[in-house]
This record gives structure tokens, C-alpha cells and sequence, in this order.
């Protein structure tokens, strides 16, 4: 009886205790989170909620606040402000975790919150203010003394947080004085003293108008409009001469005329680029009253060369195009033809040893569609014309569907290299000599 009874109290016992763990453990686990995660989040803010920021630091004072969405630094100037910069400061700011707490702290002084490094004001959706303070790091670097309005104890917060403020004037507002989609560009004009440079978008192909119409290169023009795009300003000047002579703006040394999109929805933006003076040149965007500078390295690569700009390809026309290929050089003779294919396969024709065989198109067409100058002249002097050429040490004729012909000769190899001229054009390109010789060389083993 006494064995039943001692049975039945610590079944009693063990249900008791099961259902304390069941409540606590899980029932109240969501609890205990919620508590926690309250308890050592820095601030109970979201930060979309935060309508503005002001920050103190080696005695500079920044505020900046939210308007339709878009931060804008009120002070100590009003201007555009870095919106990825802004978005991450306030991110750091409403998601950051206390680290520690240290209740028995003591003297502040030590921590460098007296007064502190950085001093941050913040406001709410409903005009709630925040303060937090950032003293220095602890010994290892990776967390930041702080002192904020939202607890009464020092705190360790991670340093990114220090990181994300210890921002200047510069580090926060907008740096980038032109907007740009460099896939919707349409047009881009540049002039100065000795160039005025038009180039215009048509499809997908670029064509130089001025100073000589001429394909565009356009790898070589994505390459400027990228860095026309990731243009950024080195300083600003806040309070400008009102005589913009004296920036060399009022007429400016250059200028860059973007264009995006077309006709009546075609959006210009103009970079006046000025004097320089040490490492930096002053500029302007036409229509801002805002005069800033850009280190050299930026602004002269603002400044194209029609080289850089224009297709440098000797040969443009593309091989379904034509019907028959001929080289002359070294005192052989290679035709291929595809005429006479019925399955448009190209066939050697010369040497006739080789008469009626399957021509590699990998080897006497691929190295020729490659070719690419280092130079172009344009016009080239009388003696390239009359005499490199004269007695040529290549001669390729290119038959197109139509008959029409194109002669690409080139001349004997010099010490800049070998010339090419195209029939028909007064252009005069240089290419490397390996070039030439990679051609040549491939035609002795170009049929399968």
C-alpha cells in the first residue's frame, strides 16, 4: 500500500515539473525572446522612421533630413545628399545590438565621452529625439563606448557604428554631378580649344560625326561613358565668386554634352570643366549655380581622344557578306570562294594545289576581321599615300555579294610598323607587325 501511494506522489511530482518545463521552456520562449532582443537593442526605432540626423564631430555640424523620401543636407550648406551613405548610417543606427553593459562604470572620462568623439541627434516619425554619444574603442578595436539617452549604462557597440558616422561634409553629400545611364546615351558632344567631337547612337552602333564621320568604336566608347558616370567631385566650392572668370568657367576651357534618350523626351546634361589649379580642376554643371572641383586623373579622362572613340578595326565589312576573298603576298596567291557552294561552305580556288578543299575560316578570315590600329592618321601626308603603297607587301581584294570590290593593301614592314590602307578611303592605319605576320602565316595551313 505504502509502495502505491510513494508511486502515485511522484507521478504527481513529475507531471508538476513536465508542465513547468512545457510552459516555460516552450510557451514562454517566444516571451523570453522578445524580452531579450528589447533588452539589448540600442534603440526601439525602425528606420524608416527616422526623419532626421545631426551629427557633431571634430567640430563640424551636419544635419540632414528625409523630404518625399530623399535625405537632404539642410546645414551647414543646403545641397544633395549621398543617399546610399545616409540609408546605411540610419540602418547601423536602428539595428544596432549593445555589445555589454557597464554597470559600474565610473569615471566617463575614460571612455572618451566627455566630451564624446561623435555626438548624434536623431528624431522619430512623431518627433521623438534620440541622442547617443561614441567615445573611443576598446582595446581590440572591434566595439565603440557609447553613452545613449535610450539606456543609463555605458555601453560597448560594435565600431562599424562609429565607422558608419564618423562621416565629413564631403563623405555625406552627393559627389556625383551627373546622372547617368550610359545604355540610354544618344549623343555626346565635346569642344575645347583644339577638338569638337560628336558622336551619335543609332540602334546599337555608334557613328563619329565630327571632326570626320567614321564608325564608332563601341567598347571603346562604353569605356568613356563609364567613367563620365562614376565621375566624382574632390571638393565643392559653397560660396562661389559670383565672376565664374576667375574658375575659368566664364568661358569655360571645355565641355561635355551628354545626351540621353531622343526628340522631345531627350534629357541633355552639360559639364563645364575650368582652370587648374594644383591637382584639381573646377567645373560646373550648366544651369547649377554650384562650382566644385575634380582631381585631375577624373577630369582628364572627361576629355576623349577621337582615337579612343573610333572604330580602329581595319576591316568592317562582315563575312557572310562576301563571296570571294583573295590575298596576294610573298609572291602567292590565296582565293577562297563560296560563289559556287550550294551549301555556302568557303572553298580554297588558289594555290591550285589546294583547288576545291574546304578553307579554315578560323585561319584566313579571323585573324583579318581582327586586325586593329594603333594609330590612325586622318588624312594621312602625300608620301604615305603615293609611296608605302606604291609596291604593297600585301594585297587583299574582298568581293562582296553585289561584285564590288575592296583592296586593302600593306605596306613592307617598317620600324613603327606596317601601314594599311582601304580602297576608297583616304584613311591610313599603323598595326603591329606581329599582326600581319599572324595573318600570313595561317594562310600556308588553311585547308582542311
Amino acid at each position: 500500500m505504502i509502495k502505491w501511494r510513494s508511486l502515485l506522489i511522484w507521478t504527481a511530482v513529475l507531471a508538476v515539473l513536465a508542465g513547468f518545463v512545457y510552459f516555460y521552456e516552450f510557451k514562454g520562449e517566444a516571451g523570453r525572446k522578445s524580452a531579450a532582443s528589447k533588452a539589448t537593442h540600442l534603440f526601439d526605432v525602425k528606420e524608416p522612421d527616422i526623419s532626421s540626423v545631426m551629427i557633431q564631430r571634430n567640430g563640424e555640424k551636419i544635419e540632414v533630413g528625409r523630404q518625399n523620401g530623399q535625405w537632404k543636407i539642410g546645414s551647414p550648406v543646403a545641397t544633395e545628399a549621398d543617399q546610399q551613405a545616409l540609408n546605411d548610417m540610419t540602418q547601423n543606427l536602428s539595428a544596432s545590438i549593445v555589445t555589454r553593459y557597464l554597470s559600474n562604470a565610473g569615471n566617463i572620462t575614460q571612455y572618451g565621452l566627455t566630451p564624446p568623439k561623435i555626438h548624434i541627434e536623431f528624431r522619430g516619425a512623431h518627433g521623438e529625439t534620440y541622442t547617443l554619444d561614441l567615445g573611443e574603442k576598446d582595446y581590440a578595436g572591434n566595439n565603440v563606448y557609447a553613452k545613449a539617452s535610450s539606456h543609463s549604462e555605458i555601453l560597448l557597440l560594435p565600431s562599424y557604428l562609429y565607422s558608419s558616422f564618423d562621416k565629413s561634409l564631403l563623405d555625406l553629400r552627393n559627389r556625383k554631378p551627373i546622372s547617368l545611364d550610359t545604355e540610354k546615351v544618344s549623343k555626346i558632344e565635346f569642344e575645347d580649344k583644339t577638338l569638337h567631337l560628336v558622336a551619335e547612337k543609332s540602334g546599337s552602333d555608334w557613328r563619329i560625326l565630327q571632326p570626320v564621320g567614321t564608325a564608332g568604336d563601341s567598347m571603346g566608347i562604353s569605356s568613356y561613358l563609364g567613367d563620365v558616370a562614376g565621375m566624382e567631385a574632390a571638393a565643392f566650392v559653397d560660396h562661389p565668386d559670383a565672376d565664374l572668370s576667375h574658375y575659368g568657367l566664364k568661358p569655360a576651357a571645355e565641355s561635355l554634352t551628354i545626351t540621353t534618350g531622343e526628340g522631345k523626351t531627350a534629357n541633355r546634361q552639360k559639364v563645364l570643366l575650368g582652370t587648374k589649379q594644383d591637382d584639381r580642376y573646377y567645373a560646373q554643371m550648366e544651369g547649377s549655380p554650384a562650382v566644385f572641383q575634380l582631381a585631375s586623373t577624373v577630369a582628364e579622362k572627361l576629355s576623349p581622344t577621337l582615337f579612343k572613340l573610333r572604330d580602329k578595326r581595319i576591316v568592317t565589312m562582315k563575312l557572310d557578306d562576301l563571296k570571294k576573298v583573295t590575298v596576294q603576298t610573298g609572291g602567292a596567291t590565296y582565293e577562297f570562294d563560296k560563289s559556287g557552294s550550294k551549301e555556302s561552305r568557303w572553298v580554297v580556288a588558289q594555290p591550285k594545289n589546294l583547288a576545291g578543299k574546304d578553307a579554315r575560316e578560323w585561319k584566313f578570315w579571323f585573324p583579318l576581321e581582327s586586325l586593329s590600329a594603333d594609330e590612325i592618321v586622318d588624312p594621312p601626308g602625300s608620301q604615305s599615300k603615293s609611296q608605302l603603297f606604291a609596291n604593297p607587301a600585301v594585297r587583299i581584294t574582298l568581293t562582296d555579294q553585289a561584285s564590288k570590290e575592296i583592296e586593302v593593301l600593306m605596306s613592307k614592314p617598317g620600324k613603327e610598323g606596317v601601314w594599311v590602307k582601304s580602297s576608297g578611303a583616304n584613311t591610313v592605319f599603323r598595326i603591329g607587325q606581329k599582326q600581319v605576320e599572324d595573318f600570313t602565316s595561317g594562310l600556308k595551313d588553311v585547308a582542311d
